[in-house]
């Protein structure tokens, strides 16, 4: 019975084992037999198993895998960031080519390093003897990164195969910080992008006839948003002005190209030459007066600053001012002098919003002249080259005749020029049909409204004190004083207090057109999102990988050998070490043990090399 053949303790026998040999052929000659013909799957087969057909899969794999990669991010590069389904992200999508890189299939048959490793072991013990237990080392190496740092330290051999070994042992090594480094590829940046659902509008117009009504011959009532206008900017400007301007931006960042618009211009200049000193008992200048247009004005004792403004029609203000600055009062210190006018413009401004901020730059100025074609105050311009709306410039060519809806007459001297003279109504003038938005107006009735206003701030403004010492309170309008700022007023201080005069009745001309949509600027919303940044540099690592483990499989199979194609095919198999029988004298030093610890002690101590012996058997012989 098996009972009574058998001993009760693991894997001994009371009876030696029938041993089954199986034959390697000595040489290539000797595997020619008889075979029927294989079909294209075997053949496929036959090389997979016996050729370098998975090594070559894994590589072709890892080269697509990388340029599947660029394609991902090149192809997302400073766009926004995808909504995929299920919230995935781009890191997601890239983590899935990484995984097939040649050095990172440590359980399948397609990894080319670890493949590698596998083959160099059954090369390392054909050399010459090894100690058995590098067998083992060898096949923790092709298992994952920790087999592979223990690998770099147990064989100490310098060779060839040994050292080709530890290459591929780094390789699986640097794979377990290949998954960090591809998701260091894809970051974010925020960006802006245009909405074209939105709308981007900013005040301007062709025309301004905003009035409060008609109160007699030549005269009309100004109305309030200019009666306001011109208190502020007189009085207390903002800081910043353009936040006057009417505007919508949905996404409170927008931008817009060049337009023009109506607009209230000034000018200033230094008349300090003019000034005139009669001294006698005491200290007295004179600022002569223009007939009909200046009364003289006069700085003396505790008088600091006088203006006068002008009466004549050709501007909305002409007014000078005279004043001494420095100390309240020197018998010895000039007066300065300086004179500047209001009129009707066209300005042309580059203008953009920033977190809700309308910020603009005034590129050109073209003053507007009287019409004529008569109209007292009637300001025309006719401009050629002005851009209207966003870098649209209209195609201002002169038609001959009203055949076009759309179409102004305007007198030739108001075609790109500034008549300064007004005419009568029903003056005759040689003119031409221009297209409406190539005539920029400012009407009769603000011009009669405004000038009066102004006037009344600014004709006979002083400042004066009581003995013209620096301690005594000084007496005057508010406006007065803005101007004369406690004794600094200079020319530039002047200049910009006109400059905010005349753009603070410019925001209120551009918001109180002709109320129609065309008139405002179009422009570009602008959406603060979020967006795909590539960062290369991170690829590189990736990159290097690839072409390390294309190298190292083009090495593997220059050198491995070739008359021995049964042992080329092993590589990671654990079925060919079944076949491999050993040396006796090795296998009785465990005494018969099934214990691991007693068999690694043996392959500690004992050397062998696989050979085939005289039957062409696979077979590791004790060596020296």
């Amino acid at each position: 019975m098996a009972s009574s053949q058998t001993s009760s303790s693991l894997g001994v026998s009371k009876h030696e084992p029938v041993p089954v040999v199986y034959r390697i052929p000595l040489d290539h000659e000797q595997q020619k037999r008889k075979r029927p013909l294989m079909g294209m799957w075997q053949r496929a087969q036959r090389f997979w198993n016996q050729g370098w057909g998975a090594e070559a899969y894994g590589a072709a794999l890892a080269v697509c895998s990388l340029a599947a990669i660029i394609a991902v991010v090149a192809s997302s590069e400073g766009k926004t960031l995808p909504e995929w389904p299920m919230h995935l992200t781009i890191n997601a999508l890239i983590a899935v080519p990484t995984q097939f890189y040649p050095y990172r299939h440590l359980d399948t048959d397609m990894g080319v390093a670890t493949l590698g490793i596998s083959q160099l072991k059954w090369q390392w013990f054909q050399k010459s003897p090894r100690l058995l237990m590098e067998l083992d080392d060898f096949d923790n190496a092709s298992r994952g990164p920790l087999g592979s740092i223990s690998f770099l330290f147990k064989i100490r051999q310098w060779e060839v195969v040994n050292n080709f070994a530890k290459f591929a042992a780094i390789l699986t090594i640097l794979a377990a910080v290949v998954d960090p480094f591809s998701q260091q590829i894809v970051g974010v940046v925020g960006c802006t992008r245009g909405d074209d659902q939105s709308r981007a509008l900013v005040g301007r117009t062709n025309g301004y006839y905003a009035n409060g009504g008609h109160t007699g011959a030549l005269s009309s009532e100004i109305d309030s948003p200019m009666a306001v206008a011109i208190n502020v900017g007189l009085v207390g400007p903002p800081n910043h002005i353009p936040s006057l301007v009417s505007m919508t931006c949905a996404s409170g960042n927008c931008t817009f190209g060049q337009f023009s618009s109506v607009a209230v211009c000034h000018s200033c200049a230094d008349i300090s030459s003019q000034i005139q000193n009669f001294t006698d008992k005491f200290t007295n200048y004179t600022l002569p007066g223009e007939k009909g247009r200046f009364s003289p004005l006069q700085i003396a004792f505790s008088v600091m600053l006088n203006t006068s403004a002008s009466i004549s029609p050709q501007h909305l203000l002409d007014v000078r001012v005279m004043s001494r600055a420095g100390s309240l009062y020197s018998a010895r210190k000039t007066p300065n002098a300086f004179q500047c006018q209001l009129f009707p413009c066209v300005r042309t401004y580059e203008a953009s919003i920033s977190r809700s901020v309308l910020q603009e730059t005034i590129l050109s100025e073209m003053p507007m002249g009287f019409d004529a074609f008569g109209g007292f105050g009637r300001y025309v311009l006719a401009a050629t080259n002005l851009t209207r709306n966003s870098n649209k410039t209209a195609n201002c060519s002169p038609r001959p005749a009203n055949d076009t809806a759309g179409l102004a007459f305007v007198a030739d001297p108001n075609v790109d020029a500034a008549p300064q003279e007004p005419h009568g109504t029903g003056s005759k003038s040689p003119g031409a049909w221009y297209p409406e938005e190539c005539v920029w107006t400012f009407g009769q009735s603000p011009y009669l409204a405004i000038r009066p206003e102004l006037q009344s701030y600014l004709n006979r403004a002083s400042v004066q004190t009581y003995t013209g010492s620096p301690t005594d309170s000084t007496i005057g309008s508010i406006v007065a004083k803005n101007l004369w700022r406690n004794a600094t007023i200079s020319f530039d201080t002047v200049d910009t207090f006109m400059r905010n005069l005349s753009d603070v009745m410019t925001a209120t001309v551009r918001n109180n057109g002709q109320k129609s949509d065309t008139e405002y600027a179009t422009g570009a919303v602008i959406r603060e999102t979020t967006c795909v940044a590539v960062r290369w540099a991170w690829l590189s690592f990736p990159a290097v990988l690839v072409a390390l483990g294309l190298a190292f499989l083009l090495i593997l199979v220059v050198q491995s050998p070739k008359d021995s194609p049964a042992v080329r095919s092993w590589k990671s198999s654990n079925i060919a070490i079944l076949f491999c029988s050993l040396e006796e004298s090795i296998r009785q030093k465990t005494d018969l043990a099934w214990l691991r610890e007693e068999i690694d002690d043996v392959a500690r101590t004992s050397r062998a090399q696989l050979v085939q012996d005289g039957a062409g058997k696979a077979k590791f012989i004790k060596g020296d």
